[in-house]
């Protein structure tokens, strides 16, 4: 029973993970919403959060208070990164991160400039390119992020005070 209670919390949190990695491939690919370092940044912590749930749930079925640690430094990284982003955008933080790529700005006349400028993709962090319903993609990812680590955190604490109950009836 508690085999069966704990593979279904790591399949949730690997459908939640999956879908939030799938609608960001989709909003780049279909959308053509560019990511800037900060957004792939928090994908390739995405992805591999996708991998240990893979495993997780799949094929590693013992040590349960370790994986939900595991689990919750993801999204710890996770949470932090998307709080940093989201204060970037708000422009409470100053950006650390070079957001920008040289693409050899030799222009030599006003129009030369103006067309490379016009063709040139906005990969700025401080700048949101999507919202919805007045949060941006950064702000969805951190509460994302930190609904699940504090479920994360629930759940190893009630993980935690079962195994502490059955040690203390073995006492007894």
């Amino acid at each position: 029973m508690k085999n069966i209670k704990y593979n279904n919390y790591f399949f949730l949190n690997f459908i939640v993970v999956f879908f939030t990695v799938l609608s960001s491939f989709i909003l780049e690919i279909i959308f053509d919403l560019t990511p800037c370092k900060i957004c792939l940044y928090q994908r390739y912590i995405w992805i591999v959060l996708l991998s240990v749930l893979v495993i997780f749930c799949f094929f590693f079925n013992k040590f349960y208070l370790t994986k939900l640690i595991i689990v919750f430094f993801n999204l710890a990284i996770l949470s932090s990164l998307a709080f940093y982003h989201s204060g970037i955008e708000l422009g409470f933080f100053n950006n650390i991160i070079s957001c920008s790529i040289d693409k050899g700005l030799n222009a030599t006349s006003i129009e030369e400039l103006d067309l490379l400028i016009r063709s040139t993709d906005n990969i700025d962090c401080a700048f949101p390119k999507f919202s919805f319903l007045g949060f941006t993609l950064a702000n969805i990812g951190f509460f994302l992020s930190l609904i699940l680590s504090l479920i994360n955190l629930i759940v190893f604490k009630k993980s935690l005070s079962l195994k502490n109950a059955k040690e203390n009836r073995r006492n007894n």
